[in-house]
């Protein structure tokens, strides 16, 4: 059995797959359009979607609320995803080496 072809795509990037797809795009802060062009099969169907994403910035870990208790999340003055000591905050499974992450 023939999968339907996809191809999803911005202004910076392309991804293609058949079927389906998962991935990742990036989203930067003002308006993005992500495209989805799905192609039948037999090639003689093509339709095009488009994804009007406007992204207002970014959040830090570290400077979230914790939805379960009400609390802001923080030390002190909120940070950039520092811990109390001061150190960057990493994934159980990371290993950092300077600004290097190895995983």
């Amino acid at each position: 059995m023939d999968n339907a072809k996809i191809r999803v795509f911005s202004d910076t990037e392309e991804k293609s797959g058949a079927g389906s797809i998962v991935t990742d795009m990036n989203i930067y802060e003002g308006k993005n359009a992500i495209g989805i062009e799905v192609t039948s099969p037999d090639g003689k169907v093509k339709r095009v979607y488009t994804l009007d994403i406007d992204a207002e910035g970014f959040d830090y870990a570290s400077d979230r609320m914790d939805i379960s208790t009400k609390d802001e999340v923080g030390y002190g003055e909120l940070a950039l995803d520092i811990s109390s000591s001061g150190g960057a905050i990493a994934l159980a499974d990371e290993k950092r080496i300077g600004s290097t992450r190895i995983i």
